[in-house]
């Protein structure tokens, strides 16, 4: 069985083009609220179009759909290609029973779905697993470390789409507005630190009654 025969499952991990520009896009312009860093607002100005919020919607139930855990027999499947390319454990011999050494292998990547399983055996196959000596078949617990890290980006990718999503639309307020809710509040302030002295409000000192001189 050669590593094609690991194709099995129609989920890529990689993201499409015009997906990754509208994450870039939105990314730059989020802004955390002050006190709440949980809690994302993008202005106006910035916001993505309905159009564009159905892509990335579209692409996060996608990604959801992807991160379920997948079928055993597909990792079975996977597995069993994986074992049979190497000759140090991987034969099947009288003290070997490999319908229990496939189990070992699937119940540790049980919660993990297909695709990524797929794509660590693949690794394991071509001798890009790092760390891995090629002459063994890896543990069940080196495959599901390498499956794992597999999932990593595409489930921070579905966590920026829903940062994203999830933002509060902030209208943003043209400059010209801008420059003239400064100007009036310098106004005030100018009128705060300097009050008039001639509106009939300033307190003057009463000055005192001159003694007159006897005669």
């Amino acid at each position: 069985m050669t590593s094609n025969s690991l194709t099995l499952t129609t989920f890529s991990p990689s993201r499409p083009d015009h997906v990754a520009g509208l994450i870039s896009k939105a990314s730059a312009h989020l802004v955390s609220w002050t006190g709440d860093p949980t809690r994302l607002s993008i202005s106006s100005r910035h916001a993505l179009s309905d159009a564009e919020r159905a892509v990335l919607t579209a692409r996060d139930w996608e990604l959801a759909e992807a991160l379920k855990p997948g079928d055993r027999r597909a990792a079975a499947r996977a597995v069993l290609a994986m074992l049979g390319l190497f000759p140090a454990g991987a034969a099947v011999g009288a003290d070997v029973d490999v319908k229990e050494l496939v189990a070992g292998y699937v119940s540790a990547v049980e919660d993990l779905p297909a695709w990524a399983v797929e794509a660590a055996c693949r690794r394991f196959i071509r001798g890009e697993a790092p760390g891995h000596n090629k002459a063994f078949r890896p543990s069940s617990a080196e495959l599901a470390h390498l499956a794992r890290q597999q999932v990593i980006p595409v489930r921070a990718e579905q966590i920026t789409i829903r940062r994203i999503l999830s933002a509060e639309v902030v209208r943003d307020v043209p400059k010209a507005d801008r420059e003239r809710v400064a100007m009036r509040l310098s106004e005030l302030s100018r009128g705060i630190a300097s009050p008039a002295d001639d509106d009939g409000l300033t307190t003057r000192r009463p000055k005192s009654p001159q003694s007159k001189r006897p005669a």
